[in-house]
């Protein structure tokens, strides 16, 4: 029997990363066989880094939910100098190190996160309404509005 290849890491074309206004949903997984994010106290601390980290980066997050095992965000670059591949990685880097003071050992995240660009105003909000559905679909709560890891942050690109 032959082993199965590792995937590889399936990019959009890099202008598309660094495009003003473009918005694009991530979605990132935590590493294999972890469900990090039911401490909320945790979860929040990871929330607060990518909100931090949208600033530093000069990237808007427009919508986000941070579920038990991965992460939704829908993100877009505030100009054509910032970069969205920066911030995640940036992000990821960050909120891993956050997690060693939470008890966490070793990577946070699967290496390779899957992106979609969202091309019209009726898919970006589609996406939005699923991504913050998520809560609701998995059981974590009634209403999205109820469950603390998830949100409505910057404008929708015009």
């Amino acid at each position: 029997m032959r082993p199965y290849a590792v995937a590889k890491n399936q990019r959009l074309d890099r202008i598309v990363y660094r495009t003003a206004n473009q918005p694009v949903f991530f979605t990132i997984r935590a590493r294999e066989d972890m469900r990090p994010f039911v401490d909320v106290a945790f979860g929040q601390a990871v929330v607060n880094c990518l909100l931090e980290e949208r600033k530093v980066c000069g990237c808007f997050v427009h919508v986000y939910a941070l579920l038990p095992d991965h992460l939704h965000v829908v993100s877009s670059p505030a100009t054509d100098e910032n970069d969205l591949l920066t911030f995640v990685d940036r992000f990821k880097g960050k909120s891993a190190r956050i997690g060693w003071n939470f008890g966490n050992q070793g990577r946070l995240w699967q290496p390779r996160s899957y992106d979609h660009a969202i091309r019209k105003a009726e898919d970006l909000n589609e996406i939005g309404e699923y991504v913050l559905a998520n809560p609701v679909r998995l059981g974590l709560v009634d209403r999205w509005e109820d469950y603390p890891l998830c949100g409505l942050i910057d404008p929708w690109p015009a």
